[in-house]
């Protein structure tokens, strides 16, 4: 409903009764005006005796929506920012539904816009804790310092489009937002899965799991063999996340013979790490050509292919935006920053 906007003839004898004497419910009971509107419009008019009062601003053909019917549509969206404009259109001020026009000039007045969402894992208080400690460890390291690391993950993909995003109602500053993010799992469940890792050399060699097949500590031991160990030297770190197979006894025990550094790694931060960057460039240039692609063999070939492709220069600008990863943490005081 619409507020009632109250006339001059309407709030001159609630100020001639007040001056009578009677009390605000008398008042009210006499006028049929609520007891707290009455209040409002003595508190209001009664010292200048409706001088003030300007026209009633009603609601005419070519006024459009009031502040309530707006604040209205933006309480809705907030409820559920991945309403479609049709069901927004459908609830419209919750009184009547509204045209789609009107919805979307009310949304872009108020900042909002059907964005892709950004993915993210959900980050629990004990994950902010040890994103914080780490990038406070590592706020001071240069450039220079960040040469020294291998970084290494897995990644993986299924026949199809990438780029394909969720969508939510927001506005620009709430990218980050966990009302507007989508969340993402630690465990792979792409059919074609591959692993790699960067350093300031560029791209290392990259291997391609077979078809539905899953990485295990073993599998993943063969792979540090004949892919890590060739190009580590000594002084390098090597980086890889907190997947289980990753911290077997087995694993560990490989590093520790092998005379191979590891990095502490905070749970939960892809964001932290720079091949998740190449990762993304890499699944574009599939993209690109996944039209022609009909086969989980054909893809595992166009794997390879787009990683040789990738530009030395990109990886070492990729490696570079370390220290402000590490500054925009601290900022967030733990939380998801935009990388």
């Amino acid at each position: 409903m619409t507020r009632h906007e109250y006339t001059r003839d309407e709030i001159i004898p609630v100020l001639i009764l007040k001056k009578e004497g009677y009390s605000n419910m008398k008042i009210s009971q006499k006028t049929q005006i609520p007891k707290s509107t009455v209040t409002a419009l003595i508190k209001k008019h009664a010292t200048d005796n409706c001088a003030k009062l300007k026209a009633p601003n009603r609601r005419g053909k070519n006024k459009g929506l009031t502040r309530r019917e707006k604040s209205a549509i933006i309480r809705n969206v907030r409820t559920d920012r991945q309403q479609t404009l049709a069901q927004l259109c459908k609830y419209g001020t919750g009184v009547h539904p509204l045209c789609k026009p009107t919805v979307l000039r009310v949304l872009k007045e108020a900042g909002f816009a059907w964005r892709a969402t950004i993915g993210k894992p959900f980050l629990k208080p004990r994950h902010l804790r040890a994103r914080l400690k780490w990038a406070k460890a590592h706020k001071n390291w240069t450039v220079e310092d960040w040469a020294q690391v291998i970084w290494s993950d897995e990644s993986g993909r299924h026949l199809g489009d990438y780029s394909r995003k969720d969508r939510a109602w927001s506005r620009a500053e709430e990218q980050l937002d966990p009302s507007v993010m989508h969340g993402t799992h630690a465990q792979n469940r792409s059919y074609v899965g591959y692993w790699a890792s960067i350093s300031m050399d560029g791209t290392g060699p990259i291997y391609v799991l077979p078809h539905k097949t899953t990485m295990k500590a073993a599998l993943y031991q063969d792979i540090l063999k004949d892919y890590l160990l060739p190009h580590y030297k000594i002084g390098n770190i090597f980086q890889q996340d907190n997947a289980r197979y990753h911290t077997t006894k087995e694993v560990l025990n490989f590093f520790r013979d092998h005379d191979v550094t590891v990095m502490d790694w905070p749970a939960q931060s892809p964001d932290l790490s720079p091949i998740e960057n190449v990762w993304h460039i890499l699944n574009l240039a599939i993209d690109e050509r996944m039209s022609k692609i009909h086969s989980y063999e054909r893809l595992e070939e166009v794997v390879r292919e787009e990683w040789e492709k990738i530009d030395k220069k990109v990886v070492i600008n990729c490696i570079g935006s370390m220290p402000k990863r590490c500054a925009e943490v601290i900022k967030a005081h733990g939380g998801s920053i935009n990388y």
